[in-house]
């Protein structure tokens, strides 16, 4: 049986119903006692043991249920060490490929209608640079391109600048800001930062979709009269196909 945390989160509502059977989607810590496989939310729990947007503490369901394993999406120390310490096993789908592309993907579609939004739907001529490397910039390239040809990568990484090359991508460092209208950060560091905001022009949109402390410095974006916006969990706006990934993710790992 598996044990689904409720929170606010509707995309895991809608994991439960692609189960169909075999599930408890619950915020009562009394309705897991019959699970063995408990799914606790992307952000997990709280160095207290609290479930993340719950009021339910772990310890209430492993006092009172025979779980063998968790499948969580931050794992912290605390986490951890309960598991350890009660021979549980424990599992991240944040580590699977497939649920990082995949996840990827929807950020991008939802960024991408952001973006259209903001420029009304203008963006051909645009010149836009992506901070970053990882799925969510190369979802976000790729999604981009079939309508932007002023498209270009910024990364730190040597061997991630070399195999842009190979891919017919775009690379760009940080000494030529002042000519993007568009600058989408996908790492959770400062690359912008102090007087690099004097370089921009004036009317540029900054879109920030790391974790903090983010790819822009708020602080000296403020002092630079610049205005980032902040877009975290933009998954979390396409619930249903955001569900289905985490239903595909999380069944091949029980």
């Amino acid at each position: 049986m598996i044990g689904i945390v409720k929170t606010s989160d509707k995309r895991f509502l809608y994991m439960s119903t692609y189960f169909k059977e075999g599930v408890i989607y619950s915020d009562k810590a009394l309705d897991f006692k019959d699970i063995d496989t408990l799914i606790l939310p992307i952000g997990g729990v709280d160095r207290f043991l609290f479930v993340k947007d719950s009021t339910i503490n772990l310890n209430e369901i492993l006092n009172n249920s025979n779980v063998k394993t968790i499948i969580a999406g931050k794992i912290n120390e605390d986490l951890k060490n309960i598991c350890q310490n009660d021979d549980i096993k424990l599992l991240s789908y944040l580590d699977d490929p497939f649920y990082a592309w995949e996840n990827a993907k929807l950020t991008s579609y939802v960024l991408l209608k952001k973006i259209l939004n903001d420029f009304d739907d203008s963006i051909i001529n645009l010149n836009i640079l992506i901070l970053g490397s990882g799925y969510c910039a190369r979802a976000i390239y790729h999604i981009l391109k079939n309508i932007n040809k002023n498209l270009s990568i910024y990364c730190k990484d040597r061997h991630d600048i070399k195999e842009l090359y190979c891919k017919g991508i775009e690379y760009e460092d940080l000494n030529n800001l002042s000519k993007y209208d568009i600058i989408i950060n996908t790492v959770d560091f400062n690359l912008i930062k102090g007087s690099m905001f004097s370089d921009l022009k004036y009317q540029v949109k900054l879109y920030d979709i790391a974790s903090y402390p983010y790819g822009f410095s708020l602080d000296d974006a403020s002092n630079y009269h610049f205005k980032v916006e902040i877009l975290p969990k933009l998954p979390s706006l396409v619930p249903r196909e955001a569900g289905q990934v985490l239903y595909l993710t999380i069944k091949k790992m029980i």
